[in-house]
């Protein structure tokens, strides 16, 4: 059993600002070979690269699937990593209160059976 989260309208606007700032911090660092949850970066451009690579004589590449790693990656580590780029106290307190889901009424949280994507975005970055 997984658990369905669903934002709520004023959560999903938090998250979309937290997101803006983080990324404004980050993106530059990201690979140029990255598409996952990037801007203006999408599946279709990684398969098109993928093909171009294959048509270029290469053999094989590599696609890394994050799906768990967000269940298991130390919170506490991530948020101090965070905090040296993101000096802002506002910010990162609307972080934490975004990581805890119920401090705030951001989500509605349903139980189903499985689950195959998320609409949280900021799961790539928290």
């Amino acid at each position: 059993m997984r658990l369905l989260v669903i934002p709520t309208v004023a959560g999903r606007l938090l998250q979309q600002a937290v997101s803006r700032v983080i990324m404004a911090q980050y993106e530059y660092m990201f690979s140029e070979y990255s598409y996952g949850f990037r801007p203006k970066r999408n599946t279709h451009q990684a398969v098109r690269k993928s093909m171009d690579y294959i048509n270029s004589g290469y053999q094989h590449f590599v696609e890394i699937d994050l799906k768990e790693f967000f269940d298991r990656v130390d919170h506490v580590l991530l948020l101090q990593i965070l905090h040296r780029k993101i000096k802002c106290k506002t910010t990162m307190c609307l972080i934490r209160r975004l990581k805890k889901r119920g401090n705030i009424p951001l989500i509605e949280t349903y139980q189903i059976v499985s689950l195959r994507f998320n609409s949280y975005p900021l799961f790539p970055l928290i």
